[in-house]
């Protein structure tokens, strides 16, 4: 069970790796390095580098990996520095859709464990722009893994006002319930509605959601037509959205 050389994530194909999840990796770095502590950190310092240099190169086998050490071990990486890695990974056209998936699911994990990495993910100038165009890359063939994403990230109120300050993610979450009518994808419109929700509630421009009349078209017709194909909680959070907004109008 000898390591592989890091060399083999500088290219883009699988490398013939001798382990294949995070866990086979540390028992064969344990084994490697028996009762010596800071040798053992030391190899797994490298190898988590060389994931990351693996990811950076487009190495599905790293990604995966990567991604799943994100997930499972968020204090082992350097949460800045994957948040950046990661959004490239989401917003590339030659990564496929299930490695992009794998990758988006770690963004709530790392928003969730480190303050930095919330900073990051709501900066407006930079990560905000990718996050809306990983929403927009989204195959129509495929299930929509960047949406339900982006509505847990926006639980937090500086994360929606950040997207909220974008403004393509009106239309974009727009598109997104469109899509969800279409295919009567109950899941889907659920975490489209949410998203909007949530940017509307902490956005510091509600004004530009109460003049989209593609939005305000939507949620009707959601809430006038849908109402026997979706689930009452799905309809509901269209209705609600509809209303708060022509509230907000009043009082404007």
């Amino acid at each position: 069970d000898a390591l592989p050389i890091s060399a083999s994530f500088s290219t883009k194909t699988d490398p013939a790796l001798g382990w294949d999840t995070v866990e086979r990796l540390f028992a064969i770095i344990a084994a490697l390095t028996g009762d010596k502590p800071l040798v053992r950190t030391a190899i797994t310092d490298r190898w988590i580098i060389a994931l990351l240099e693996g990811s950076n190169h487009r190495c599905p086998s790293a990604i995966s990996m990567y991604a799943r050490l994100a997930r499972e071990h968020t204090d082992l990486v350097a949460r800045s520095m994957t948040v950046s890695t990661f959004l490239n990974i989401v917003v590339d056209s030659q990564t496929v859709a299930s490695l992009k998936a794998e990758v988006m699911e770690c963004f709530p994990v790392l928003q969730a464990n480190d303050e930095r990495c919330a900073a990051v993910l709501e900066d407006r100038s930079t990560t905000v722009p990718l996050l809306a165009m990983a929403l927009n890359m989204t195959p129509l063939n495929s299930a929509d893994y960047a949406t339900p994403v982006l509505a847990r990230l926006c639980e937090r109120p500086a994360m929606a006002a950040a997207c909220a300050s974008y403004q393509r993610f009106i239309p974009t979450a727009v598109s997104k319930m469109h899509r969800a009518m279409e295919t009567r994808n109950a899941v889907e419109m659920r975490y489209a509605v949410r998203l909007a929700q949530l940017m509307f509630a902490h956005s510091e421009n509600p004004q530009a959601f109460i003049i989209s009349q593609q939005l305000n078209g939507t949620l009707a017709i959601a809430t006038q037509h849908y109402q026997k194909i979706f689930p009452k909680d799905v309809t509901r959070g269209a209705a609600e959205l509809l209303d708060a907004m022509g509230e907000h109008s009043c009082i404007a």
